[in-house]
């Protein structure tokens, strides 16, 4: 699996960038919840794994920056199309720097652009000591960005919302501005290629392959930094950048390539967390063959792992672990059904935060529960490990939930539902009592004003 991180300052549209290139294929990417607001996208694209780190922006979030980029082959900056954000990035590039790390610029939200790119591109260039290149140059329509220009290939491209770009013919009013801009990138890149500079010289025109390969091997060993354009709410560029990151970065092979002597890397330890009754958590990476289960790694073992590529299947995932662990026989997998049915025959139920469990509360059965939830209380959720709650489960305290789902009902929670006509019109019927009361839920209901909340239907 090959992995990339894609960071910035807040309002930039990571989140967006991230799931727009995991989007690409059409499928449905796999999203796992890192410390904080961070998370791990994982997808297919052109028949490969590959995983996207998404941190959230802001000076407090910078400490989960090193570690993502650790275990990455790549990074995307992605910002805003304004000069003054310039500032707001400057922390981001000086990471950056120091980790050594191919890095993308990515200008987003290039159809709401009023600067100019290359003042964008300038201004982000006073905080980075390596050469940030415009590999596209903006095509412009009555003031509006409506496509770009490749300065390599020098194909011409018109977004389109919400669709992928179509190739068009180079506007003939930019085409002067196109070349002054494409021989700026080719100077820069001959910096770094004695060929490439012995063709601009003797001014002979570069083959564009040529180009390409020269361009990847700056980005690799991080003598320049490549800027590409678009918009990821409209999925503008993006095809563009998620096919640099498959052609130029380097592959997982590139960890292998170390001094003579030192030992192989097998796997990369990344973001750690502490998630409540599992433990201290970490995302490990794995580079190499032999990274399993209770495999030591850097003199410790590493514990119990869990897949989480794009590809994981919950049905298979949960039959591997019941063969391993010796009951087989005893876990079912049930892909859906109505829960009451399903309730009526069970004798406990374990779960994640699931408001699922309501209706176990309600019937009065065992519960165990393994993350935060509203209805985590003692006298509900049974505190015994899990071994001795399926062996002899405590019972939750059925008068004071009946108490508390009491109180649910007449504040935050309403009767009803979404995914049935007659459910939202009962939702509605107790939605416009609250929006037009004078007072919250709470205040009314401890100062004694509130009204009973009534079960009111239609009848004939």
């Amino acid at each position: 699996m090959r992995a990339f991180t894609v960071i910035g300052p807040s309002q930039s549209g990571k989140s967006s960038l991230v799931d727009a290139l995991a989007g690409l294929e059409g499928g449905r990417p796999t999203t796992l919840a890192l410390m904080g607001e961070a998370r791990l996208s994982t997808c297919d694209f052109m028949g490969e794994p590959w995983a996207a780190f998404d941190i959230p922006g802001g000076l407090d979030n910078l400490a989960m920056v090193g570690p993502a980029l650790a275990a990455s082959d790549a990074a995307v900056l992605c910002i805003p199309p304004e000069t003054d954000a310039a500032v707001l990035s400057a922390p981001y590039l000086r990471i950056l720097e120091d980790s050594g790390i191919p890095t993308f610029v990515f200008v987003n939200r290039i159809d709401a652009a009023t600067d100019r790119i290359s003042e964008v591109i300038s201004a982000h260039q006073h905080y980075c000591g390596h050469g940030i290149v415009l590999r596209q140059v903006p095509i412009r329509e009555g003031g509006q960005i409506v496509g770009a220009v490749d300065l390599i290939s020098e194909r011409a491209w018109e977004y389109h919302d919400g669709a992928r770009s179509t190739l068009i013919e180079l506007p003939k009013d930019l085409a002067q501005r196109e070349q002054q801009a494409r021989a700026d990138l080719l100077e820069s890149l001959a910096d770094f290629d004695d060929a490439l500079l012995e063709q601009i010289i003797e001014d002979h025109q570069p083959v564009t392959d040529e180009v390409y390969g020269v361009a990847t091997r700056a980005l690799q060993h991080h003598d320049l930094v490549p800027a590409l354009l678009g918009s990821a709410s409209h999925g503008n560029g993006i095809l563009r950048l998620m096919k640099s990151l498959r052609h130029e970065v380097p592959k997982v092979e590139a960890l292998h390539n170390l001094p003579q002597g030192a030992e192989p890397i097998l796997a990369v330890a990344s973001l750690a967390d502490n998630v409540k009754h599992v433990g201290k958590t970490v995302l490990l990476r794995a580079v190499a063959e032999g990274v399993a289960s209770g495999a030591h790694l850097g003199g410790k073992s590493v514990g119990a792992l869990t897949e989480i590529d794009g590809r994981t299947q919950v049905k298979a995932n949960i039959r591997r672990l019941a063969r391993q662990y010796g009951v087989a026989g005893r876990v079912h997998f049930i892909r859906g059904g109505k829960l009451a049915g399903l309730l009526n025959h069970a004798r406990s139920s374990v779960t994640v935060n699931s408001t699922a469990a309501q209706q176990v509360l309600w019937r009065g059965m065992p519960l165990k529960v393994f993350g935060d939830a509203v209805y985590d209380k003692p006298e509900f959720v049974s505190t015994q490990p899990l071994r001795e709650f399926f062996a002899a489960p405590t019972r939750p305290d059925l008068r004071a939930y009946r108490d508390y789902r009491r109180f649910l009902l007449e504040t935050s929670q309403l009767p009803g539902g979404f995914y049935s006509a007659s459910g939202r019109r009962q939702l509605l019927r107790q939605v416009v009592d609250l929006i037009l009361s004078p007072e919250d839920p709470y205040t009314a209901l401890i100062e004694g004003h509130a009204a009973p909340r009534q079960h009111l239907r239609l009848v004939p």
